[in-house]
């Protein structure tokens, strides 16, 4: 099973690239693809290709998930946040002898 991405620029798993792509890769230039890659791939390279696009299908699919949960952990915070600002009103009114107006949202 690939792992889980933990840091970003880190793909699920590893690959293996052509010189010629890793030569771009590795000065972070994606212009430099074009220029040095053969006219045509042999077969070598044409599997590092695919195994390289299924790679990134699969990085950018558990990214997504990880922004899903990240959203909804701050979602629930969130709301987490609401309920405790809306304890401490009651908290301060009671304190005070105070009521407070009804909460809309309770209504």
């Amino acid at each position: 099973m690939p792992r889980k991405i933990l840091e970003i620029n880190v793909l699920k798993t590893s690959v293996d690239l052509p010189m010629w792509a890793s030569v771009a890769v590795s000065a972070d230039r994606s212009e430099l693809l074009p220029v040095l890659a053969p006219k045509t791939l042999n077969e070598t390279d044409t599997k590092c290709m695919v195994n390289l696009v299924k790679t990134l299908m699969d990085t950018n699919r558990s990214l997504r998930q990880h922004s899903l949960e990240v959203s909804e952990a701050a979602n629930r915070l969130f709301q987490e946040s609401k309920t405790t600002a809306r304890h401490l009103e009651e908290l301060s009114a009671q304190a005070a002898f105070e009521t407070l107006p009804e909460d809309e949202d309770e209504v």
